[in-house]
């Protein structure tokens, strides 16, 4: 029995290659893609297509035809492109992501949808652009807050304390006993592990409980 040759193996592909485009009447020298072929009918894999580091673009270009493959956007060339569409909106703001195919920005990188806040953020660091983003308004940290006098501060958490009533007891609860506490914002003892957890959480608020 003969071996079947690399050569053999190569004119293989090429005949299917050229099967599948008798079918889709794609005439020499057209646009041709791997998706057309593999849709409709290729016998070979991407993985056998691409097998040597040969590539859809060899293959299609060895049968006569031309390959629908697209070059690969460089950063340079979409950071161009992002300058370009900055000046087109008057230097006021970035492109919106609706406008990304508009501005030719809408490519992928490793087959993931380029996002156009990630590229405004590295073309910011780069200085390739001004940073329009909107500035929030900082705040002043103070070290520390004016503090009441001790009398001060007692009389107010009396008045406090005083004005305070501790909610009734539910109607209708399958709890049976409700002991009073006095903790501010838990004024029942935990019936459960949740009442246990924010009755914890309360006193290390209030440096009750150091933890």
């Amino acid at each position: 029995m003969k071996e079947r040759t690399p050569d053999d193996s190569n004119e293989m592909i090429i005949g299917d290659i050229k099967r599948v485009a008798t079918i889709l009447s794609i005439k020499p020298n057209a646009e041709y893609s791997f998706r057309q072929y593999r849709d409709d009918g290729g016998r070979f894999s991407k993985r056998q297509i691409h097998e040597g580091g040969k590539s859809w673009k060899y293959w299609c270009e060895s049968a006569g035809y031309i390959t629908k493959e697209q070059n690969r956007v460089t950063d340079e060339i979409l950071f161009k492109r992002l300058v370009a569409a900055i000046e087109d909106l008057g230097g006021q703001r970035y492109p919106k992501h609706s406008e990304m195919k508009k501005y030719g920005l809408h490519f992928r990188a490793r087959g993931i949808l380029i996002n156009i806040h990630d590229l405004i953020d590295e073309a910011i660091k780069r200085e390739l652009i001004p940073d329009l983003r909107d500035k929030k308004a900082v705040v002043p940290i103070v070290d520390e807050m004016p503090s009441l006098s001790t009398a001060e501060a007692d009389s107010k958490e009396m008045i406090n304390r005083a004005q305070r009533i501790a909610p009734p007891i539910p109607y209708r609860t399958k709890w049976k006993t409700w002991e009073l506490i006095d903790i501010d914002g838990f004024p029942y003892a935990p019936h459960d592990e949740l009442g246990i957890t924010a009755l914890f959480g309360i006193l290390c608020a209030k440096k009750i409980a150091k933890f």
